[in-house]
């Protein structure tokens, strides 16, 4: 009721106490209860404290992450190490393999030889003074040359314009012959192609020397791919360590060097415009250091510029892995990283100073990089805390945790910040 004194109510608690004679085993079961303790934590402001131990002992490990995942940044060095061998792919050839007549074209040079009956002096007759009809076998050999003009026509002396582009040397013989006939002219002449201009192959190959032609005359002569292989220094004992590719009416064709001198292949003649790439490495792997330049590049052999900026190596690996094949290669190749440039760890030691720890290695653990670290060791009256700071988390693991082989890796990363301190137990 309103006014009235409050009573204090007393309340009987019952229980019941068993008593137990002190044994040897009881005592070894009771030493085995945990004891609290605490832990003075020094410092201004909040940050002085006490803390039951049992906050730190009790800590959460950082996610586990691949040693791949290392993100890479400029200057850092790769290695890359590759085995050249060609893809077998299956094999396509040009659809028209037939050996054709040389087909005439404009820019060829032609040579014409035809003989002419010299002219008959004049003799008169003594007696009448009439001239005398006197039959003259002396004849003159003839020879002109003459191109084959942009407009696919020749001029030939004595014969005139005749078209020639698009004959062969026979069809143009015909003609010629004909039009000798019906002028009354003696048949004999000869026409020849003096040089070859008009259809040409290019070649480019890591075998030939610079000062070599690129440029291919073809002329009536056939030259097969095989042995134009053969003439830039190719062979079989390359195997698939070269690639011969041939570019023909806008599409390309590929040959390893097994698959071009294979006996049971068909021969492949040089055709106008036929556009020839020969490549062929050593059989031995080959090691080069790339640096990833300042816009994040690096300069791959038969790749080009590949950007690796901010970029796992599983993520370049794949990139390189696609575009070997789509070259023709294997991709089979190595790639590591071999120093790292622009990688830091920020250490904090408590009452010994702090540093700026280059991280040098992508496959470095937390427990690898505290044994590598002097005057850290757990003292007797306390213990030593580890504290991580990453990506605005905050990791706090016991010393002896870390050190313990069971415990999972703790891979480093850039920008990594570490503190170790040693905590000391309040007496009690």
């Amino acid at each position: 009721q309103a006014g009235s004194k409050s009573k204090k109510v007393l309340v009987k608690e019952e229980f019941n106490i068993d008593i137990a004679s002190l044994t040897y085993a009881k005592a070894s079961e009771a030493n085995k209860d945990p004891y609290p303790r605490k832990l003075m934590l020094t410092g201004s402001g909040s940050r002085a404290n006490v803390f039951d131990e049992a906050e730190f002992l009790t800590s959460e490990i950082p996610k586990s992450f691949l040693i791949n995942d290392y993100k890479l940044s400029t200057h850092d060095i790769l290695l890359f190490n590759m085995v050249y061998e060609y893809e077998e792919n299956d094999l396509k050839l040009p659809e028209n393999l037939k050996l054709e007549e040389y087909i005439l074209g404009i820019g060829d040079q032609l040579e014409f030889v035809y003989f002419v009956k010299k002219d008959s002096p004049l003799e008169l007759d003594g007696v009448s003074g009439a001239i005398k009809n006197v039959v003259n076998t002396d004849t003159e050999l003839v020879a002109s040359q003459t191109n084959i003009s942009s407009n696919g026509n020749i001029l030939l002396l004595g014969i005139g314009t005749l078209k020639a582009a698009g004959l062969t040397l026979d069809e143009l013989r015909s003609e010629v012959l004909n039009v000798m006939i019906r002028n009354g002219q003696s048949p004999d002449f000869q026409l020849e192609i003096k040089d070859f201009l008009s259809q040409r192959a290019f070649i480019t190959s890591n075998l030939r020397n610079n000062g070599q032609d690129n440029v291919i005359k073809i002329n009536n002569i056939p030259l097969s791919l095989k042995e134009l292989a053969l003439l830039t220094g190719l062979s079989n004992q390359n195997n698939v360590s070269a690639l011969v590719k041939l570019t023909r009416n806008n599409k390309i064709y590929r040959f390893n060097s097994r698959q071009l001198f294979d006996l049971e292949s068909k021969e492949i003649f040089i055709q106008d415009g036929d556009q020839i790439d020969i490549q062929a490495y050593d059989k031995d792997s080959v090691a080069t250091k790339l640096s990833v330049d300042s816009d994040g590049y690096i300069l791959m052999p038969n790749l080009g510029k590949v950007s690796v900026l901010d970029r796992t190596l599983n993520e370049v690996k794949e990139d390189v892995r696609a575009g070997l094949r789509k070259i023709g290669l294997k991709p089979t190749f190595q790639l590591d990283i071999l120093n790292h440039e622009n990688k830091k760890i920020f250490l904090i030691q408590k009452n010994v100073g702090s540093q700026v720890v280059p991280l040098t290695s992508s496959d470095l653990t937390l427990r690898e990089f505290i044994l590598s670290l002097k005057n850290v060791a757990a003292p007797s009256n306390g213990i030593t805390i580890i504290t991580l700071k990453r990506n605005k988390n905050t990791y706090r693991l016991p010393l002896d945790k870390i050190l313990n082989p069971n415990t999972d890796d703790i891979w480093m990363q850039n920008d990594d910040h570490i503190e170790i301190e040693n905590i000391i137990y309040k007496p009690g």
